[in-house]
């Protein structure tokens, strides 16, 4: 008998997310990785991960720089609107190369810092 691939429900994703909890340890090393990607070792020198990624602008640039082209338009704006958007933009490229939406954060975790700990 061929196993189908398991699906997890909506309340064991909450779960899961719920049990990701902030660890300093963590963010050092999500900064430490984002640096070297990018090829700026002095991006997080003066602001926290949540504040350096809410404008969205770090974001689209991680997916443009893991696949050349995906986000067409990034805002430079310091309007919340075009922060927010760069930050959808950025989840809707991370959909569109395949990872699960259940896998992603929502807007308001990072823009509001809601709920940092997922993203």
């Amino acid at each position: 008998l061929e196993s189908s691939p398991s699906v997890s429900s909506l309340e064991d994703d909450v779960k899961t997310k719920e049990q990701f909890k902030y660890s300093p340890e963590l963010e050092e090393r999500a900064k430490q990785w984002i640096s070297e990607l990018l090829n700026e070792p002095e991006l997080f020198a003066t602001e926290s991960l949540a504040e350096k990624l809410k404008s969205g602008e770090v974001l689209c640039t991680i997916m443009n720089t893991i696949k050349p082209g995906t986000i067409k338009k990034v805002n430079h704006s310091k309007f919340s609107y075009a922060q927010m958007e760069n930050i959808g933009n950025y989840l809707k490229a991370c959909i569109d190369i395949g990872i699960r939406k259940a896998a992603l954060f929502d807007t308001p975790d990072l823009y509001d810092k809601r709920n940092i700990n997922v993203v």
